[in-house]
């Protein structure tokens, strides 16, 4: 059985779109995809990551972040096109 291949990037945030999933009764209880693209400096590379948020807090979470914020996303490389993001950290400037 083939490993995963786990990933760890930090980059720059260009882009982030939400997509909600299916309806639901409330905007706080739907599940949504977050959609980022990450330009990663070391590999000078634009990266794809989704994340799918299931919890009210993470999808609050979420919606902080902006375009120009530093972040660290941890998850799992699919078949080299886009990374499925198990969790991420934002970098808060001064």
């Amino acid at each position: 059985m083939k490993k995963r291949n786990e990933v760890e990037i930090e980059g720059i945030v260009t882009d982030v779109n939400e997509i909600s999933i299916v309806p639901a009764l409330s905007d706080r209880t739907r599940p949504s995809r977050f959609t980022l693209f990450i330009y990663e400096p070391t590999a000078k590379e634009l990266i794809r990551c989704d994340y799918i948020s299931t919890s009210p807090e993470k999808t609050e979470i979420a919606h902080t972040i902006r375009i120009g914020d530093r972040i660290k996303v941890k998850g799992i490389d699919i078949m080299g096109k886009f990374i499925s993001v198990n969790s991420f950290e934002l970098f808060l400037e001064n």
